[in-house]
């Protein structure tokens, strides 16, 4: 009776393999590229003084000592895979996001 039960668990699981659908997602984009120009430092124009409310329009706010005078680079894209930044092989840490304006804060260490 054991062996009966084993042997159509064994089938029923060898059938589900063979029959199931092979996994298949649209490729995803998983390199760095420069994305310096989605940032705005503190103290330019659009940061701190307009506000650190979320609007559609804001862009996120990088606090670096350069600003965004120097290459900011990121990969993914906050959905399908999680967004990360760096700057000259340091990361940023993002500190905030909606419903407040999503902030970005360099990590010297």
């Amino acid at each position: 009776m054991i062996k009966r039960i084993l042997a159509t668990t064994a089938l029923a699981v060898g059938l589900a393999a063979a029959l199931a659908p092979a996994a298949s997602a649209d490729e995803i984009n998983d390199n760095w590229y420069d994305a310096t120009g989605q940032f705005v430092g503190v103290l330019e124009p659009g940061g701190i003084s307009s506000g650190s409310a979320y609007y559609p329009e804001a862009k996120p706010i990088a606090v670096t000592p350069w600003g965004t005078t120097r290459l900011i680079e990121c990969r993914g894209d906050g959905h399908y895979i999680v967004k990360q930044c760096r700057r000259e092989g340091h990361w940023l840490v993002q500190v905030s996001q909606y419903p407040v304006r999503e902030m970005w804060v360099y990590n010297p260490f």
